[in-house]
């Protein structure tokens, strides 16, 4: 649960955007912030997600109180460097690689890791359809629980006798267990 109690926030140039808000939301209940320009739905946000600290009130996620979190960030991302950053053909393959070497940020990190800091991976996609050369975007999220560790995807593609490329996308959702 999300609880703010008496918030205000005060911008150095003297202008308070938040005065005593109040906010209550549930485990799994939606809230829609609305208000026009100006009327503090950004500052509420930041506040919360703490890139602004509030010159009064309090901010608790369950029984953690934010606004007493000194130097901790809530949320980290770190960009993985990827084996190929651009692939031409993506068409014929929709697999991306991230080598987990010392340099990586998941270097060393076990399941358990993970699902102790609550991590997800977060996956951005963008390019262009050469057929009719629209920007194309994907997000996806995988949480902790979502990760299959010591797996890998089934490969989709093989060869004909005659030697044509074949797809199966059958095997599209497949994993296999990693060799030891």
């Amino acid at each position: 649960m999300l609880r703010v109690r008496s918030l205000s926030v005060r911008y150095p140039n003297g202008r308070l955007v938040l005065d005593g808000f109040d906010l209550n939301v549930e485990p799994g209940e939606l809230v829609v912030v609305l208000g026009g320009n100006g009327s503090g739905k950004t500052t509420l946000l930041h506040s919360i997600a703490r890139i602004l600290r509030p010159s009064a009130g309090e901010i608790w996620l369950g029984d953690t109180d934010l606004c007493a979190l000194e130097g901790e960030q809530l949320r980290r991302f770190y960009e993985l460097k990827l084996e190929r950053n651009e692939h031409p053909m993506f068409a014929l393959s929709w697999t991306i690689f991230h080598v987990i070497d010392k340099t990586s940020p998941l270097y060393g990190v076990t399941a358990d890791d993970l699902a102790a800091a609550d991590g997800a991976l977060v996956l951005n996609l963008s390019g262009v359809d050469d057929s009719s050369a629209q920007h194309l975007h994907a997000r996806c999220i995988y949480a902790h629980s979502d990760i299959r560790w010591n797996y890998r995807y089934r490969d989709i593609t093989s060869y004909s006798r005659d030697g044509r490329l074949l797809l199966d996308y059958s095997l599209f959702h497949e994993v296999t267990p990693e060799k030891a």
